[in-house]
This record gives C-alpha cells, sequence and structure tokens, in this order.
C-alpha cells in the first residue's frame, strides 16, 4: 500500500513538474521576443 503510493505521488510530482518546465520553456522566448 505504502509503496504504491509513494509511486504515486513521484509519478504525480514528474508529471507536474514536466509541465512546468515545459510551460517555462515556452514562454521564455515570448518574453525575450517583446
Amino acid at each position: 500500500m505504502l509503496e504504491s503510493r509513494f509511486q504515486e505521488e513521484l509519478e504525480a510530482q514528474e508529471r507536474f513538474y514536466g509541465i512546468s518546465i515545459s510551460a517555462c520553456i515556452n514562454s521564455t522566448p515570448l518574453i525575450s521576443s517583446r
């Protein structure tokens, strides 16, 4: 139970960070172009 829950949390964090990192990379050109 604990191990599976821990894995799910890690996966959720990876997804969140992956999205935030991609968002930062995508928004950077817009900021620099202005």
